[in-house]
């Protein structure tokens, strides 16, 4: 997600959450419904569903939504292929934050925003979920 104030927001996972406790990740993830990736033949109704259950983004707040690409997920208990996206939204960080921290799966993680130079550095010195690195490289066009 990138809001308004041109900020990516993160998620630091919680140690409730059963795999990755306190690695950052994307802001929004989640496995997309089998059901309505079928009817509707596109992935963008589960996009909009993980940005309002996880930061409490609504679809009339996103102003941009974009397919990033796949990135192959190699870790035994998940491996597959991830579909990511780039949500920009018409909300700054702070607002964003302010609605994240009352969001349906806000335990699952504590969402932080960060420059994109900021993010980057981040990648290189801190410990990500894989494929969420993956996905916030090709976001921000880093090349490893």
């Amino acid at each position: 997600v990138l809001t308004k104030d041109d900020k990516v927001v993160i998620s630091k996972r919680s140690k409730k959450v059963e795999s990755h406790q306190g690695l950052w990740h994307v802001s929004a993830a989640g496995l997309i419904d089998r059901d309505i990736a079928g009817s509707t033949r596109t992935g963008f109704p589960q996009v909009f569903i993980e940005l309002n259950e996880e930061v409490g983004v609504l679809p009339q707040e996103v102003v941009d939504l974009k397919t990033l690409g796949l990135v192959r997920n190699t870790e035994h208990e998940c491996a597959g292929i991830e579909m990511c996206f780039v949500a920009r939204v018409k909300l700054t960080a702070q607002e964003l934050l302010e609605r994240a921290n009352g969001a349906k799966d806000s335990w699952e993680g504590k969402h932080s925003c960060f420059s994109e130079d900021e993010i980057k550095k981040m990648l290189e010195t801190e410990k990500f979920v894989p494929v969420g690195a993956g996905c916030i490289m090709l976001a921000l066009n880093v090349v490893n």
